[in-house]
């Protein structure tokens, strides 16, 4: 009911005049974003003289993309307020002269997230890595990508493109197509397996992740076994994680919640198509604990 109060407050001619609003560029005036009476924002599609409410969110921002598929595109970043939170990144195409929602993609805290463009793919950060709660809340973001192609008028995962190089998954292209352009110093890259453990178990362990080591060794051995097992390489994501020392520092609560993102969480069809049903990051209890903990990281 109060989607339908919303589209009437938007559309309705007592409301129409003196609502501040603007053309999204590169639409030709068919994409409006307009202040509504409640103080929001809301996203409307122009055609034909006639007004369509898209989305609404505390604030919009659109960004004009290069076509997908040929197709004219456009990205709005919607903010629901708040310090810490939260970022949905919405795609539209348009297709027939129309446009529509192709995807809608869960930000976290990335207000500078943008798609990177690799052979018709486009690839965003898993916003279910978002909010990485180590050492200091809310402090590290992982941004593992996930490959997006259009079918159909909608972006879905596209798996072939996903499946990468060890190389890939260990050097700058992970983080890279994760969106890192945030972290005031790159994560680090590594030539094989056995350099990172090497590397990361001599590296500055329990530093807070919001001054220079926002590659620190806790996030980093997360980062790279999930960039190894989004890349479609779980046996090297598992021979990774048991170079992290055995009672390290949240070694424990980081297991935990990687099982619960990758077992209860959206992409886990996905994951299991990549890996099988039976990788030890699948094997998660999403009726009681794992489903909690996911439940209580993205409070």
């Amino acid at each position: 009911m109060l989607i339908w109060l919303l589209v009437l407050l938007l559309l309705g001619p007592a409301h129409a005049a003196g609502l501040p609003e603007q053309v999204v560029p590169g639409t030709g005036g068919q994409l409006i974003i307009r202040r509504t009476s409640e103080g929001n924002q809301a996203l409307l599609a122009v055609r034909e003289g006639r007004r369509r409410a898209l989305l609404n969110d505390q604030s919009l921002t659109a960004v004009p993309l290069d076509p997908i598929a040929g197709r004219p595109a456009v990205m709005v970043r919607g903010w629901t307020g708040g310090a810490y939170c939260c970022f949905q990144l919405h795609i539209l195409v348009r297709t027939n002269g129309a446009w529509h929602l192709a995807g809608r993609f869960y930000g976290g805290k990335g207000a500078e997230v943008a798609p990177v463009r690799e052979a018709g793919s486009l690839w965003l950060p898993d916003g279910q890595l978002d909010f990485w709660d180590l050492n200091v809340s809310l402090g590290t973001d992982l941004r593992v990508p996930i490959a997006y192609r259009l079918r159909h008028g909608r972006l879905q995962p596209d798996l072939p493109a996903m499946r990468g190089s060890v190389a890939e998954a260990l050097g700058p292209t992970c983080p890279r197509r994760g969106s890192q352009r945030s972290l005031r110093r790159a994560p680090p890259s590594f030539a094989s397996v056995p350099d990172a453990v090497a590397a990361l178990n001599a590296g500055v362990w329990g530093s807070d992740p919001r001054l220079a080591h926002l590659w620190r060794p806790e996030a980093e051995y997360a980062r790279r076994a999930l960039c190894l097992f989004h890349a479609g390489h779980g046996d090297a994501a598992m021979e990774l994680w048991r170079g992290w020392p055995e009672g390290g520092e949240e070694r424990a609560l980081t297991l935990r919640q990687i099982r619960a993102v990758l077992s209860c969480g959206g992409f886990r069809p996905l994951w299991a198509a990549m890996h099988g049903e039976a990788h030890p990051w699948l094997g998660g209890d999403c009726t009681t604990e794992d489903a909690d903990v996911l439940r209580n990281w993205r409070l």
